[in-house]
């Protein structure tokens, strides 16, 4: 999940990309719901006693409010394992649920119209009734129907929209973009359709996880310099540990005296 929503975050993302990162996310996740907590119960359990650790147990029951649990026996849970499934169930679930949310098919459903449309499986009604006076519908069409049948002279088959992209870039593509021209500004126009926001708030989102109740009273200096850092992660994590470190120690006396330099 951590690496889909690196990749959302990307300055350069088309949204058949996107599509295709979260459907596999989404089925990962289902996946994982169904066969992936016996799995990952052993390895925890296995990591535990590896490291001398107390085997986990069944928390007392709180005991709820008369009020509150309308007459009913409190749940207790027979064994760890059955209270974590649960927990897990739980997780896997709301995950599911916020992918489902958050990339509904509705909102892919302009860009699969042009996927069906470039690739000769369906009409550009809604595509031009959404791009307005951008795009002609007679035109569309004609030059739509000339970059299939090229194609097929070529024995190249456009399956998808990447097709239909690595088919008209390029120096091989140079004159077919000249001679359809409808075609080639339809094609810019959805590699240019922003997928998410993620760029222009990746600082703002991040704050929520630099600011929690251990850090609230950080000033905003330190905060810029910590933002910085979360935004920056390949470039920090390069960094010298030692070196960064021996630089703090240096700046007051009383450091120098305390910790040990490296030399």
């Amino acid at each position: 999940m951590e690496t889909v929503n690196a990749a959302l975050q990307k300055s350069q993302l088309h949204l058949q990309e996107a599509r295709q990162m979260v459907d596999t996310l989404r089925e990962d996740i289902r996946s994982l719901r169904e066969e992936g907590f016996q799995d990952f119960w052993e390895d925890t359990t296995a990591a535990a006693h590896d490291l001398n650790l107390e085997s986990p147990t069944v928390p007392k029951p709180r005991k709820i409010p008369r009020r509150l649990d309308g007459g009913a026996p409190p749940h207790s849970f027979q064994t760890p394992e059955a209270m974590y499934r649960q927990q897990y169930f739980e997780i896997m679930d709301t995950a599911s649920t916020s992918l489902d949310c958050r990339f509904s098919p509705s909102a892919f459903k302009h860009m699969q119209d042009v996927e069906d449309f470039v690739t000769g499986k369906g009409d550009c009604k809604s595509i031009v009734q959404f791009h307005g006076d951008d795009l002609d519908e007679v035109r569309l069409t004609l030059h739509r129907d000339m970059c299939t049948d090229v194609a097929k002279q070529r024995g190249v088959c456009l399956a998808t929209f990447q097709d239909v992209v690595d088919f008209l870039k390029g120096d091989q593509g140079e004159h077919l973009r000249t001679l359809l021209p409808e075609m080639t500004k339809l094609v810019k126009l959805a590699l240019t359709v922003p997928v998410t926001s993620c760029t222009s708030e990746r600082s703002f989102s991040g704050l929520r996880r630099l600011k929690t109740y251990l850090r609230s009273t950080m000033g905003q200096e330190k905060l810029n310099h910590v933002a910085v850092l979360n935004c920056h992660k390949k470039v920090s994590q390069s960094r010298s540990l030692d070196a960064i470190a021996d630089e703090f120690i240096k700046r007051t006396a009383a450091r120098s005296n305390t910790f040990l330099l490296k030399r």
